[in-house]
C-alpha cells in the first residue's frame, strides 16, 4: 500500500471498483503510517448519507462529481494549511509533553538527592539541642532544626507535585480510626497555634467516628495543610476544625467525609479566590514576602481531593472569618 511519506493528500473515489473508498479509508485508519493523511472523498452520490458516511470513516472534505478543477485546487490548498497546522500542532503537544515529564523527573530526582543530607543536619540539630548549651547556643539550634523542617515540608510538596504532574501519585486504601487520624494530623498545628496564642478548636460530627476504608496518609496530608495554612494566616483569634460524615442514601455505596476549616485571619477577596488553588500562586505577593510558602499547599490538597472524587471550596472576604470546605 501507500507509505506515509510519499503522500501529503488522499483523493479517494467511493465508487472505485475493486476497493471502494469507504474500505480504503478504513485501512488507512488502521495503518499508523497513513492514519494522518488527509482524505478528500470523490462522489457521484449527492445524498446526505453517503456524504455523513464519508466523514464518519475518516474524510476531510469532500467534492461532487462532475469536478469543478478550480474548486477542487482550492479545497486541497485549504485542507493542505490545515493539515500541517495539525501536525504542528500536535508536535508542540508532545514536545511540551516531555518537557513536562523531564520536569517531573528532574524535580523528584533533586527532592530526594536534598532530601538525604537535609535529614543528617535535622537530625544532628535534634541531637545537638538535647545536649547541654547556653540559652544562645540552644536558639541557634533551634533555628537551624526549624529551617530544616521547613525546608523538609517545601522538598515534600515539590515532589508531591512532580508525582501528582506525572500520574504516579496512586492511592493506598486501608482500614484507619478517623478519629486517631485526624487527631494526629493536627496536633503539630494546635502546637503552633498555643505558640501565636490562637484557640484551636477540633470537632467530629456524630457519624464521623470509628474504622473507615480510605487513603489516611493523604486524607492526613490535607487537613495538616489546610490547619497549617489557616494557623499561618491568622494572627489573633481562632482556628477551628470540624470533622463530619454524611452517610450514603443507598446500601453499599461510599460515605462522604465532610472537612471543614475556619479562621479569624487575613481572608482574600473574590479575585484572590479564582487564583487560590493554582501552582506557585498565593493571593498576592504581599503575603509570600510575609508569610513565606510555596504557594503549593492548597493545589496539592485539591488535586489529591479530585484523584479521591471530593472538591474543594472557599468562603471568605478581606479580614474576614475564611472557611475552607473539603
Amino acid at each position: 500500500m501507500m507509505a506515509k511519506h510519499d503522500f501529503d493528500v488522499a483523493l479517494v473515489d467511493l465508487d472505485m471498483p475493486n476497493l471502494n473508498g469507504f474500505e480504503l479509508m478504513e485501512a488507512m485508519g488502521k495503518d499508523p503510517r497513513l492514519s494522518a493523511i488527509p482524505v478528500v472523498v470523490i462522489t457521484g452520490r449527492d445524498d446526505i448519507e453517503a456524504i455523513d458516511l464519508a466523514y464518519a470513516a475518516g474524510a476531510t472534505s469532500f467534492v461532487v462529481k462532475p469536478i469543478n478543477w478550480r474548486l477542487i485546487t482550492y479545497q486541497l490548498a485549504y485542507v493542505l494549511r490545515n493539515s500541517r497546522s495539525e501536525a504542528a500542532i500536535r508536535q508542540a503537544r508532545a514536545a511540551a509533553e516531555a518537557a513536562s515529564k523531564a520536569k517531573s523527573v528532574f524535580l523528584a530526582n533533586m527532592s530526594h538527592e536534598i532530601r538525604t543530607p537535609l535529614n543528617g543536619v535535622i537530625g544532628l540539630a535534634g541531637a545537638l539541642s538535647r545536649t547541654d548549651l547556653t540559652a544562645e547556643q540552644s536558639e541557634m539550634v533551634g533555628l537551624i532544626r526549624q529551617s530544616g523542617q521547613t525546608l523538609e515540608r517545601f522538598l515534600t510538596d515539590i515532589l508531591d507535585v512532580s508525582k501528582i504532574e506525572a500520574g504516579k501519585l496512586p492511592l493506598q486504601v486501608d482500614t484507619f480510626d478517623l478519629h486517631d487520624a485526624i487527631e494526629a494530623a493536627v496536633h503539630l498545628m494546635q502546637t503552633a497555634a498555643a505558640e501565636k496564642s490562637l484557640r484551636f478548636g477540633l470537632t467530629f460530627g456524630p457519624h464521623a467516628r470509628g474504622l473507615f476504608k480510605g487513603d489516611v496518609v493523604r486524607i492526613r496530608q490535607i487537613i495538616s495543610n489546610l490547619a497549617s495554612n489557616a494557623v499561618k494566616f491568622t494572627p489573633q483569634g481562632e482556628v477551628a476544625v470540624a470533622i463530619d460524615v454524611v452517610e450514603p442514601d443507598y446500601e453499599g455505596d461510599a460515605a462522604t467525609l465532610q472537612i471543614k476549616v475556619t479562621d479569624t485571619g487575613i481572608g482574600f477577596d473574590t479575585e484572590a479566590r479564582t487564583r487560590l488553588f493554582n501552582r506557585f500562586e498565593q493571593a498576592d505577593g504581599s503575603i509570600t514576602r510575609q508569610f513565606g510558602g510555596t504557594g503549593l499547599g492548597l493545589s496539592i490538597c485539591k488535586a489529591l481531593a479530585d484523584m479521591m472524587g471530593g472538591s474543594i471550596a472557599v468562603v471568605s472576604a478581606p479580614k474576614q472569618v475564611s472557611t475552607l470546605l473539603v
